[in-house]
């Protein structure tokens, strides 16, 4: 294993990913980590810049490890680290690469420090392998994930009933500022506000938000309903993301 002197502190020994990372001076690294039993944590990496350091591969971004955590007053170091999957094969593929990144930042932007997301881990683990493996649409994958994640953070769209009159039925319209799903009845008095939402959005929509992990990934969906989906996703994202993640420039311009 990978160390880094700590001499005196018992590690929290944990699993988790990089998200994010930055050098500090010419040897160091600050890592954001998602990690299963600390969730989002800002650790320091200590020489992880150098060629030779035990910590090199353990701590790129993607890379999936057993990690040792020594907890500080207000970040953590990396004391020790065993790369368990590195998701090389991201980086084979511009467009696989740019998905990649993209379900890393807006992670990090659901989640707060300290944050335990245990179910939301094991999704992100899931779909990277997806994203860098699978010949699903990298669109698709990316969309099923930013749902699914709405569900695991405690965000997540009422679509089963009009928000407004609890209606079950002829659910035709989303409104971002709502909460959720209106009926036909109810839309119009919403103005140009609701988005519509076509009967196949709405079910692929209600699939993934109560489907579990392994059903998320055996089916493809029809261009115009990703389309459908996407326009309610990103406006919903919007309204509940702290900020905008930059990598959606970047798959704009794939």
């Amino acid at each position: 294993m990978g160390t880094s002197d700590t001499r005196g502190r018992t590690p929290i020994k944990t699993r988790g990913i990089v998200l994010h990372t930055m050098p500090v001076g010419e040897n160091d690294k600050r890592l954001v980590l998602f990690t299963k039993d600390t969730g989002k944590t800002v650790a320091f990496a200590k020489g992880a810049q150098k060629a030779k350091s035990p910590l090199l591969s353990s701590t790129q971004v993607f890379a999936y490890s057993d990690l040792e955590l020594v907890e500080g007053r207000q970040s953590h170091t990396l004391a020790g680290a065993v790369l368990l999957e590195p998701f090389y094969g991201l980086r084979k593929d511009l467009d696989r690469l740019a998905y990649g990144l993209h379900l890393l930042e807006h992670t990090g932007y659901l989640l707060e420090e300290g944050q335990e997301n245990q179910e939301l881990l094991y999704l992100l683990l899931k779909t990277l392998k997806h994203v860098e493996l699978s010949k699903t649409p990298l669109r698709q994958l990316k969309l099923v994930y930013e749902v699914k994640s709405m569900e695991y953070t405690g965000i997540a769209p009422l679509i089963t009933q009009c928000v407004l009159c609890g209606r079950t039925s002829d659910l035709a319209w989303f409104h971002t500022g709502e909460g959720g799903a209106l009926c036909r009845a109810c839309a119009p008095s919403k103005g140009r506000e609701a988005l519509p939402m076509e009967e196949p959005v709405r079910h692929l929509l209600q699939h993934v938000l109560s489907a579990g992990v392994r059903e998320l990934f055996s089916f493809q969906a029809e261009e115009a309903v990703l389309d459908g989906l996407e326009r309610i996703v990103d406006s919903w994202l919007q309204r509940h993301l702290s900020r905008r993640p930059r990598s959606l420039e970047m798959l704009k311009r794939l």
